[in-house]
């Protein structure tokens, strides 16, 4: 009888797989809240002078400023640079880190303004057309989709990405820095919001005329 109870609870440990799901969720969100507290030191320690404790800031988030500034700024170069002058500038301005904010959307919104006053202030390298650092592959992301698609006229990356990269490149800088954040970063619109700090209807009104003018210079580079 042992042997078969021992049986019956292997097969059978009484466990849903809501149960699990649940059980899983609740143990991301620990992970989560340990993250958070941890990095909400670092900001205190950073607020003190620490340079190691901004230090752990920067290898928390300089891959994914990096990535942001490559698609920002269209080349690595032009991405290294703006990203090292983002950390700069955030470690002079972490008195002024609102804890109310995320760390991440704060940083973002000082390297989306450096991107903007270097796009209207300089010529930038040629576009690198987004590659993937990993792979060599067009981090095209979800901006291949931005409400371009047609049945018989779709975009396909390997093709065109450099075609797409070029019309990102030929629209107005905020235009291209909101396409970024919310079409390959994935932000939602209360988080460009709060890069922006601009109202939320702006926000949406800002995203779609942005995808109007992709898609009208995108139209003109593929007429040629």
């Amino acid at each position: 009888m042992h042997d078969r109870l021992s049986k019956k609870s292997a097969s059978n440990p009484g466990t849903s797989p809501a149960k699990e799901g649940l059980n899983r969720l609740e143990g991301d969100r620990s992970v989560a809240d340990a993250d958070a507290t941890r990095e909400a030191s670092l900001i205190d320690q950073a607020r003190l002078g620490s340079t190691q404790a901004f230090g752990e800031l920067v290898n928390l988030h300089q891959d994914r400023v990096l990535r942001l500034c490559m698609r920002l700024a269209g080349s690595r170069s032009d991405a290294e640079d703006l990203a090292q002058e983002t950390f700069i500038r955030a470690f002079r301005a972490i008195d002024r880190f609102d804890d109310r904010a995320r760390f991440y959307t704060w940083i973002y919104r000082i390297a989306v303004n450096l991107a903007i006053s270097a796009n209207r202030r300089l010529v930038r390298r040629p576009n690198e057309y987004g590659l993937d650092q990993t792979n060599g592959k067009p981090a095209v992301g979800r901006v291949g989709l931005i409400e371009l698609e047609q049945p018989a006229d779709r975009i396909v990356a390997n093709e065109r990405s450099s075609q797409l990269w070029q019309a990102l490149d030929d629209i107005d800088p905020e235009y291209r820095a909101v396409l970024v954040l919310r079409e390959m970063e994935g932000l939602s619109y209360e988080e460009i919001q709060n890069v922006f700090k601009i109202p939320l209807g702006t926000v949406k009104s800002r995203v779609h005329r942005a995808r109007l003018a992709l898609r009208e210079r995108l139209k003109q580079l593929m007429d040629r």
